[in-house]
Order: C-alpha cells, then sequence, then structure tokens
C-alpha cells in the first residue's frame, strides 16, 4: 500500500504543484450611471446629425425654387410679336438687370428671326446683348415656352419703347422681360443636391448603427460580450494553496516539523529533509 500524506499537510518539498478550484468570477457590473452601452453609438449619431442637416437643405432648396423667377413667369411684362415690324410700348416696374424672352405657347414655332430695339422714358436706346450663344436658358410654364434672346439693364422704372422686327406669324407668340429663372432655379437645385446626399449617408450609417448594435446586443445575450473599457475574459487561475494554522498576533511560526505547523511534517518510512534515507 502505497503511504499517503496525512490529510492537511503540505506538499513535501519537489513534489508537484498542487491546484485547487478555481476562484469565483466577479461578477460583471454595469458601469456607473446606468446599462451597458452598446456598440454602434457613433455612426447613429452621424446619421441623426447628417439625416437632419439634409433635411434642413432639401427645405431650404425647395424654398428658393419657389420663390425663383421660374415661379414668376405669368407675372413677366409682355408685348406681342407680329409678323413684320411692332411697335408698342411695355411697362417695367423695377431697376436692374433683365432677359427678354421668346415666349410662344406650347408647341408653338422654335425657330425664329427676331430684332429688337428699345427706349428709355426719356427716348435713350437702351444697350442690348444677345443671350450666350452657347447657353440656352427656357422655361416651360403654364402652356408658355420661353427661350432667353437677350439681357439689358435699366436704371428707372416706366415705360419703355419697344421696336420689333420679326418673321414669326401672330399665333399668340410674345415677347417677355422679367428676371433670369437661372436666378433661385440654380441656387436651390445646388442646395437640394447636397441635401439629398447627406439624407443617403444618414441612412448608410442608420442601417450600419442598427447592425452593430444588434449585434452586440446577441452577443451579451449569448455571453460573448465583455465589460466595458477594453476588459476581456478573466485570467486563468493561479495554484491553490490551503492556509492553516495562521499564526495570531503576538505569536510566531511553530517549528518546522511541530504538530499543526502546516510545515513538512514527514511521511511513514521518510526522514525529514537532509538526512539520508533507511538503507543508505
Amino acid at each position: 500500500m502505497t503511504n499517503q500524506p496525512p490529510p492537511g499537510s503540505a506538499p513535501p518539498p519537489g513534489s508537484p504543484q498542487q491546484w485547487g478550484p478555481p476562484p469565483p468570477t466577479a461578477p460583471q457590473s454595469d458601469p456607473p450611471g446606468g446599462k451597458q452601452r452598446l456598440r454602434g453609438r457613433t455612426p447613429l449619431r452621424l446619421a441623426l446629425i447628417f439625416g437632419v442637416l439634409g433635411v434642413a437643405l432639401v427645405v431650404v432648396g425647395a424654398v428658393l425654387i419657389a420663390n425663383s423667377p421660374l415661379s414668376k413667369v405669368d407675372a413677366f411684362a409682355r408685348v406681342p410679336i407680329r409678323e413684320g415690324v411692332t411697335n408698342s410700348t411695355v411697362h417695367l416696374t423695377r431697376t436692374g438687370s433683365y432677359v427678354a424672352y421668346f415666349e410662344t405657347p406650347t408647341g408653338g414655332p422654335t425657330r425664329y428671326e427676331l430684332d429688337l430695339a428699345l427706349g428709355d422714358p426719356s427716348g435713350q436706346r437702351v444697350p442690348l446683348h444677345l443671350y450666350s450663344p452657347h447657353t440656352a436658358l427656357t422655361y416651360d410654364v403654364d402652356n408658355r415656352r420661353g427661350r432667353a434672346v437677350y439681357t439689358f439693364k435699366i436704371t428707372k422704372a416706366g415705360d419703355y419703347r419697344v421696336l420689333l422686327r420679326s418673321d414669326v406669324p401672330s399665333d399668340g407668340t410674345h415677347l417677355a422681360f422679367g428676371e433670369s429663372v437661372a436666378h433661385g432655379l440654380v441656387a436651390g437645385v445646388s442646395t437640394i443636391v447636397p441635401g439629398v446626399l447627406l439624407i443617403v449617408a444618414a441612412i448608410v450609417l442608420l442601417i450600419v448603427g442598427l447592425v452593430r448594435r444588434g449585434r452586440h446586443k446577441r452577443e451579451l445575450r449569448d455571453g460573448y460580450g465583455y465589460p466595458p473599457g477594453g476588459a476581456g475574459p478573466p485570467a486563468p487561475p493561479g495554484p491553490s494553496f490551503t492556509k492553516q494554522n495562521q499564526p495570531g498576533p503576538g505569536q510566531g511560526y511553530p517549528p518546522q516539523g511541530a504538530p499543526g505547523s502546516g510545515g513538512y511534517q514527514g511521511y511513514p518510512g521518510y526522514p525529514p529533509p537532509g538526512q539520508n534515507h533507511p538503507g543508505r
């Protein structure tokens, strides 16, 4: 029968270390102030910011387009165009830049030959400039199709004399005077496009944030989540030794080998350390 060490004694020197049960793992507590923070917060915050900015830009762009000259086409001043020479008067109510549009009903003639002379209330001729031949400025609103043909500036509101020569028959064709329909329209479109892009980016970020948050929730539910702060799983347990007969206050340790000392007490058939084995 193999000699076994008595219960409660420490292992002899040089023997393998004995491992006790792993220490209990401290429960994972929530961070101060509430629940554990979930991943995906940054994309969700950016989605909120981008979404608000995008909606604001779209609203501003829509307002600019609604208040652009394109919405005021019906209020443009007009004189009829007749085949041959036409002498008429147009009342211009504001100063500044104007555009003269060749205007026909939708589906009317698109080719024309037109000469224009304009005189101010004092009889002075107003300088006219052909609209850029490389850029077409047009509108099609309420059965009115217009194309920019001249631009000019005036410094005084009032009645202006209009002298026209045209080869276009009189079938609802007019010369319309008003602001450039590009103003406000370009600004509105330039504002709406970035707004739409921000809204698209917000939707993408929202999806990313929700996916990350849902994945983190599943990890926590399945026990794979770790506490916040970057902490990983608990470290493996170290060796566990039994503490017995610890000296109390004012007491020393009992001599080695004394009963209850917890030191080496010897085994049957084995001498204390430093002595020769029997028979040697």
